[in-house]
Formats: C-alpha cells, sequence, structure tokens
C-alpha cells in the first residue's frame, strides 16, 4: 500500500476493505503487515508449500517481493537482516482483542524454525538444538490456561504481555534457545471478572478438567460455583466457552508439561499453588461481634486450616492474622505493631493476598519454562525478539 496515489486513512480503510471482501488476509505497508480477520480461513491451508514458499531465499529485503503478501515475508526479512547486519531484531505484534495476536506470533516462532530447519537440511547452516522452536509452541498450552481469560470479545484473551526472545548462534543460522520475559499480568482478574466474562482458565480446567485424585490432593470440593473468585455474585459469569474445552486444555497442558521436562511433583506444586488462591479466595470476612471494637475475623475456621495447610503455614491463625491484622514497624521498635482490621479492610488483604499467591505462581511457570528452553548463555550471539502487546 506505500505505493498507493494517495496513502490517507480513508484509502486505506478502503483498500483494506476490498481485500477483507476478497479473503486476502494480509496486506502490506513498507515493512507493516496489516492482517484483516485471519481466521476467515485456515491460515496454514496451503501447508508445507505455503512455508517453502516463504524461505529466506526467495524472500528480497530492498526489493519489493514477488510473493503475496504474508506474515512470513516479515519473519524472513527479519532474519535476512539479523544475519547480514550481525544485529538482533524485533518483530512488534499488536491489535485489538481478539484480532489473533497469539496465533500470528505461533506463525512466527514456527515459520523461524522452519528456515532454519530447512537451511540446516539443505547443507547451510549447522542444526539448531532438538525442537526448540516446537518447544516453545508447545509451552503455550502452559502459558495459556495460567495467564488467558474468556472475555465479551474473545474466548481465549491473553491477559499478559510476552516478550519472546528466540536466540542464534553466531551468524545466524541456528536457534540455541529461548526465553520469555512477562509483564502486565491482569491480576485484579483474579477476584473480580466482568459480567459474561470468566476467570483464568486454569481455574475452571482444575475444577471441570482435573481427575478426581487431583482435586483430592489440592482439597477442593464441590462444583466451581463452590469458589467465589470463580464467579460474579450476580451469577453472570460464562463459565462454558464454546472454543475452549477445559477438559482437553487440561489434558494438552499435562502433555506440555511433560515434553518441557516438568517432574509429576512440580505439576502437582502447581496445581495446589492455584487451588490456594481458590481456597484463600472462600475465606469468610466477618466483624468480631463479640468484641468492643469493629474487628474482622475469618468466620469458616474449616477452610482456613485447608488454605493454611496447603501454604505450609502452621498453625493455622498466623494466616487468619495476616489478613486480619495490619503489621507496622516503627524506628526505635524492637518489636512491630499489629493494628486490628475492619471487615472491609481485612476483604481488601485476603483478595490482595489471592492476586500475590496467583503472580508468584504465574511468574513461577514462566521461569521454569525458560528454565526449560535455556540455551548456552556464552553462545549466544542474536536474537529475533517477538513482542506480544495487549
Amino acid at each position: 500500500m506505500s505505493r498507493m496515489p494517495q496513502l490517507t486513512r480513508p484509502k486505506i480503510l478502503e483498500n483494506l476493505e476490498k481485500r477483507w471482501r476478497e479473503k486476502i488476509v494480509y496486506t502490506l505497508i513498507g515493512d507493516i503487515v496489516t492482517s484483516v480477520n485471519p481466521f476467515c480461513r485456515p491460515i496454514d491451508s496451503e501447508g508445507p508449500e505455503l512455508t517453502r514458499k516463504y524461505l529466506a531465499d526467495n524472500v528480497k529485503l530492498n526489493t519489493p517481493s514477488e510473493l503475496p503478501p504474508h506474515i512470513y515475508t516479515l519473519v524472513a526479512k527479519a532474519l535476512l537482516r539479523m544475519q547480514q547486519n550481525d544485529c538482533s531484531q524485533s518483530i512488534l505484534i499488536s491489535g485489538e482483542s481478539g484480532a489473533g495476536k497469539t496465533e500470528a506470533t505461533k506463525l512466527v516462532i514456527a515459520h523461524l524454525g522452519d528456515i532454519v530447519r530447512k537451511a540446516a537440511a539443505s547443507g547451510k547452516a549447522a542444526a539448531s538444538r532438538v525442537g526448540i522452536a516446537e518447544r516453545v509452541k508447545e509451552s503455550s498450552p502452559i502459558m495459556e490456561p495460567i495467564g488467558n481469560a474468556r472475555t465479551v470479545r474473545n474466548d481465549n484473551s491473553s491477559r499478559f504481555g510476552k516478550h519472546i526472545d528466540v536466540q542464534f548462534d553466531t551468524g545466524g543460522r541456528s536457534i540455541i534457545g529461548a526465553r520469555t520475559n512477562v509483564y502486565l499480568l491482569e491480576k485484579p482478574r483474579v477476584c473480580e471478572h466482568d459480567k459474561g466474562e470468566r476467570n483464568y482458565h486454569i481455574f475452571y480446567m482444575l475444577m471441570t478438567g482435573a481427575p478426581e485424585e487431583v482435586r483430592r490432593s489440592c482439597r477442593l470440593q464441590g462444583t466451581w460455583e463452590s469458589y467465589s473468585i470463580m464467579k460474579r455474585a450476580d451469577g453472570t459469569t460464562q463459565a462454558v466457552v464454546q472454543t475452549w474445552d477445559d477438559a482437553a486444555e487440561w489434558a494438552n497442558m499435562l502433555e506440555a508439561l511433560d515434553k518441557l521436562g516438568l517432574q509429576q511433583d512440580e505439576s502437582m506444586k502447581l496445581f495446589r499453588l492455584v487451588a490456594c488462591v481458590l481456597h484463600v479466595g472462600n475465606l469468610s470476612i466477618v466483624e468480631d461481634a463479640a468484641g468492643a471494637t469493629s474487628a474482622a475475623r475469618v468466620q469458616n475456621l474449616e477452610q482456613l486450616q485447608i488454605a493454611a495447610e496447603l501454604m505450609q503455614i502452621a498453625p493455622a491463625d498466623k494466616l487468619a492474622r495476616a489478613i486480619c491484622y495490619q503489621t507496622k514497624y516503627f524506628p526505635g521498635e524492637k518489636e512491630p505493631i499489629a493494628t486490628e482490621l475492619n471487615e472491609k479492610k481485612a476483604k481488601v488483604a485476603r483478595d490482595s493476598l489471592c492476586r500475590h499467591l496467583y503472580q508468584l505462581t504465574f511468574d513461577w511457570c514462566v521461569e521454569r519454562v525458560n528454565k526449560a528452553l535455556a540455551g548456552p548463555s556464552v553462545s549466544v550471539a542474536h536474537c529475533v525478539g517477538i513482542l506480544d502487546i495487549f
């Protein structure tokens, strides 16, 4: 479109609409690739033949490409620039919720893997570490359940941003590792979601997709409606998602955890951490009617005991005190001063603990995935960075 006589907003939109009506997904504007309704047909409908068309050998940097616009063009050019200019490259993927950013990220990673694999097969490059690009893709069934949720616009909306560094050796010919950096996880969703939406997928997967022995180990009982952070008080939670099968995604996550080398006990620790959030969220905070002040207390002591045991806190009263008291340290004082909280402030403390626990769980997953994908740091020369920003 950069060669259009008039590059104005109305003309750009008119051209995009014409191409959209002809089901042409991709359009080039200089080095920018726009994608309009990428789900109107299978993105990889041409399979390996499409991949071969957009190998680095068929893409030119400084002259217009004879190939139709595609996200693969962007990938091939980034790789060529890294190899020719001896410097790292970045690919920014942006758009509205539900526009296909996460799927576009998967295509970028897959095509990087295809290019270097084809180069190694032809003898033009050394072989990459076994299946790094594939292993990056395999991390999606782990990251999506804990970082994605159903919103009014998208059944599988990423509620965090991520930057993936695909790491290359000197010369940029072989992939030797990868690392994901995440930011801006939507923590408020842990305790409250909007009408017609739901909390993070992992909670519903744990309640409806996990086998009985896992739920028993996590001390979970009843249905998803038994846990307050999974539902809205007005009953407008959209717990069943048409394009996301909790049971099937649970199986996919277990397979991905196994492929990335997580032991069964590590996986169970993950599930128990998620269960901790559910149990803490279920703590009922009330005003202590027997006291002389409006101090708060935890009403359901059995639920408190379960949460404390899963968090390895003993006695359970320590957890209740952390929620219902504010502890302050003053200069010159040897001991902290504990002040009773009222019901409203104690509920805020409980919800803050839920959000913090979930953030720690999310961060642990990211680091564990990075450990499985890490390349030898002394050999990393350059990276192709992929920024998926929601």
